[in-house]
């Protein structure tokens, strides 16, 4: 980096660049980072009652505030459509780039899935779908924790992101930020020799982090961890302290991160999200909703309009007496609610299934006239197709990062690795040989000639092992157990999986050992038949004569049925 008179720019001078880049970026992104707190206040349903008590207020409606109403189907379809991609979660499956990896590679499957049960990686990954879904945009970052000593995948929050202004797509940024907020003690762990005070305290901020309670708010400092070049270059710097520069510790220096969008856009980094796309359908319920509750409000509390001077208060048990045989009282109740008002809410309500693609039939609600298992299992299939098309494509950046932490364990992880699991409820240890991982390769020179050490051994370098992470979907159609079970038994019948794979497939408690006593009786009767066979051959034990196989059941019965009727003289 180059300073303004063009010399070799000094460390403070590369920092001061550093930081100016940075807080430019985030100044652009501002609107970005604003309306991540509105989407968020739509879909925890704060946002959608600030608005209304707003608008009462303005009208000096006051006493109204009380009957403001909500009911909330932007957190209802956001958690219908998370539930469903969970439920279609993908794996990752590892491959070798040949036969002799097979074995390795399905071992190393077998440890990435003991570790996504162990870290609660299923956990992270719920978060960056919910940010995805919330916000239009969700992140996942891998990295080696130097503190736990091992590999960490986190969900990061997409305001806490700043990436280049110029770059809509994560491969195009030729830098990102991302911001960090450290208490003092583990700000000493993870940065032994930094000085506090010399590092940058966090301030309150209504975008940056929001305060719980009324305590005091603990100190804490904020860090800045930037990319450069593309991935290549990392610097962690705070304040006037500069805590890492150099190289990306990331395998290939590229960026650790896996950014999940709902619905991108070409000039912007930050996409739209599903409560962007129907906020306005939310907040004309919200109104529609409000004003039949006002409406009910008139009702059961009527104006009064008298003849008399005194005054009336409608209280349960309350008396009104004429001061003179004239004195007229009435109730000025307003009209009866139309019936196209709620024809309106109805309409609401589906253009939010229409936008987001969740309908009933993924509510578990079964729509009017439909009550056939079948019937549903169909519907249900049609109405997650589109999202299934949402989940492959997160199911690209997934790969991309289960590949990251990967060769992280490639690259950071001494010696063999273990993870605990569980299987089949008895609980065990996944061990992957270390040189399963890595191989060792001569060091050359950039000739090809080899190094040597001063005694004459070879210099050598531990090089990770080419494997390559491929997702595959637990499931591609969401059905439902029955009809997953029965769709296995029918297969089975018709000879198409055999008795293991049908006990797999509906999850039958004590399987393993079921299959163990199929086993042993299939044994049992063959060194019975060989036994058997044996002795014929010798002359000792005579062969049996061959029996007829019974008919199945409705020939017999019709069999049975024909001989009743000839005896009866009726044929």
């Amino acid at each position: 980096m180059l300073g303004r008179s063009g010399r070799k720019a000094g460390p403070q001078e590369r920092l001061e660049a550093l930081r100016r880049r940075v807080e430019d970026a985030v100044a652009y992104h501002q609107p970005s980072y604003d309306d991540f707190d509105r989407w968020l206040g739509y879909y925890d349903g704060s946002e959608q009652y600030n608005e209304l008590e707003a608008a009462l207020r303005a009208r000096k409606l006051d006493d109204l505030v009380g009957d403001i109403t909500i009911v909330n189907y932007l957190y209802s379809t956001v958690e219908h459509y998370l539930a469903t991609a969970m439920r279609s979660l993908p794996r990752p499956f590892v491959v070798g780039n040949d036969a002799s990896q097979d074995q390795a590679a399905r071992l190393i499957t077998d440890y990435l899935h003991a570790y996504a049960r162990a870290t609660n990686t299923d956990g992270e990954i719920e978060r960056a779908y919910r940010s995805a879904l919330v916000f239009g945009t969700g992140v996942l970052k891998a990295y080696w924790c130097r503190r736990r000593k091992r590999v960490v995948v986190r969900s990061v929050p997409p305001k806490l992101l700043v990436p280049d202004p110029c770059a809509a797509r994560l491969e195009d940024c030729a830098f990102i930020a991302i911001r960090n907020e450290y208490g003092e003690d583990l700000l000493r762990a993870l940065w032994p020799t930094a000085h506090p005070e010399e590092l940058e305290r966090s301030r309150p901020d209504a975008r940056l982090g929001t305060e719980e309670g009324g305590g005091a708010r603990p100190e804490r400092y904020l860090v800045w961890e930037v990319y450069e070049d593309f991935g290549a270059k990392l610097t962690i710097f705070s304040g006037n302290q500069v805590l890492y520069e150099g190289d990306n510790p990331a395998p290939g220096g590229r960026y650790p991160l896996a950014v999940l969008r709902f619905m991108p856009r070409e000039d912007k980094f930050f996409s739209a999200g599903l409560v962007e796309l129907c906020y306005r359908l939310q907040t004309n319920i919200n109104k529609l909703l409000t004003r039949i509750a006002i409406h009910l409000h008139y009702t059961a509390n009527p104006i009064i309009v008298t003849s008399s001077k005194a005054e009336f208060r409608m209280e349960p048990g309350s008396i009104v007496r004429p001061e003179t045989p004239d004195m007229r009282v009435e109730y000025l109740r307003p009209e009866r609610v139309p019936v196209a008002a709620f024809n309106v809410l109805g309409l609401l309500g589906q253009g939010i299934d229409t936008v987001s693609g969740v309908h009933d039939v993924l509510r578990g609600a079964n729509p009017p006239g439909v009550r056939a298992a079948v019937s549903l299992d169909i519907l249900t299939q049609s109405a997650a197709t589109r999202l299934q098309s949402q989940m492959r494509n997160w199911s690209t950046e997934l790969a991309a990062l289960w590949q990251l932490v990967l060769e992280l364990t490639q690259a950071y992880e001494p010696g063999d690795v273990h993870m605990p699991t569980m299987v089949e409820g008895t609980a065990g240890l996944v061990t992957v040989p270390a040189e399963m991982l890595s191989t060792v390769v001569e060091r050359r020179r950039p000739d090809g000639s080899v190094i040597y050490r001063e005694d004459g051994s070879v210099e050598t370098d531990v090089e990770p092992l080419p494997y390559q992470v491929v997702m595959q979907a637990d499931a591609e159609l969401p059905l439902n157990a029955a009809t997953y079970a029965q769709t296995a038994i029918q297969l089975a019948q018709l000879g198409a999986i055999d008795a293991p794979t049908l006990l797999e497939a509906l999850k039958f408690p004590g399987r393993e050992q079921l299959l163990e006593r199929m086993a042993a009786v299939k044994q049992a009767e063959l060194a019975g038949q060989l036994l058997g066979m044996q002795g014929a051959a010798a002359g000792r034990v005579p062969q049996p004569a061959p029996q007829q196989a019974p008919p199945p059941p409705e020939e017999a019965e019709y069999e049975e049925a024909g001989a009743a009727g000839l005896a009866g003289g009726t044929w």
